[in-house]
């Protein structure tokens, strides 16, 4: 199991274990304390360890100096959190000698984007396949709506209504591929909208994109294999 070492951070966590990734083979050790870094990178490899700059009167610039002097740390990526616009938090990072950074608040899409760099897997996560099947979808079942999936990746899919829901709506969808008779069914919640009077991609019609959320085994292996053969 590949690992990943993170901050007990609500809005952290929801981002990244809400994801793919942890159908991707992805483990996330999480801690609530600065000392427990040390331990838990020599214990677990992790490929990715993301620090805090400050956590429980502890610094993490600090920790982040040790990980970077002890040779047996050397293929660990380090990526440290900063406030936004706080150029105090820019430089207290680069002179701990992380490799990049993430800015607070979290932004979802570049949270992933950044992770997936230093996980090596960002074709991976951001490749889309075109299709067109039906679904069903819904925030309060048995109450149902239908939509057209037109494209789709491991993370989750694009689906072409006219009944959106805001984002982080979380829903259930239950769909099928027009070569099976499998009906599969999971939760998703509203990554963004593409409304008709402000579309954010004009080559989409209206509807909204969908992040997969804990997919059972069976759909992530049929999504798997679908996004691969249709690269």
């Amino acid at each position: 199991m590949k690992k990943v070492l993170i901050p007990d951070i609500p809005e952290l966590r929801h981002i990244l274990e809400a994801s793919f990734l942890a159908q991707q083979g992805f483990d996330f050790l999480v801690f609530d304390q600065l000392d427990q870094v040390l331990p838990l990178v020599e214990k677990n490899q992790p490929l990715l360890v993301i620090l805090p700059l400050d956590l429980a009167g502890k610094k993490g610039d600090d920790c982040c100096l040790r990980l970077r002097k002890d040779p047996r740390f050397g293929t660990v990526s380090i990526v440290m959190l900063v406030r936004s616009g706080c150029s105090i938090d820019l430089m207290r990072s680069r002179a701990a000698g992380c490799e990049h950074y993430l800015y607070t608040p979290f932004d979802a899409a570049l949270t992933m984007k950044t992770v997936c760099r230093f996980l090596r897997i960002i074709e991976r996560a951001s490749t889309r396949v075109e299709t067109r099947f039906s679904l069903q979808f819904g925030s309060v079942p048995p109450v149902f709506y239908k939509g057209i999936a037109l494209n789709m990746n491991c993370g989750g899919v694009f689906v072409a209504t006219q009944k959106s829901f805001p984002v982080d709506t979380l829903l259930d969808l239950e769909f099928c591929w027009s070569q099976s008779e499998d009906v599969y069914r999971c939760r998703g919640r509203v990554a963004w909208v593409n409304p008709l009077d402000r579309a954010k991609n004009f080559r989409l019609p209206t509807g909204m994109g969908v992040a997969f959320v804990e997919p059972p085994a069976d759909l992530v292996r049929v999504v798997q294999h679908f996004v691969t053969a249709g690269r």
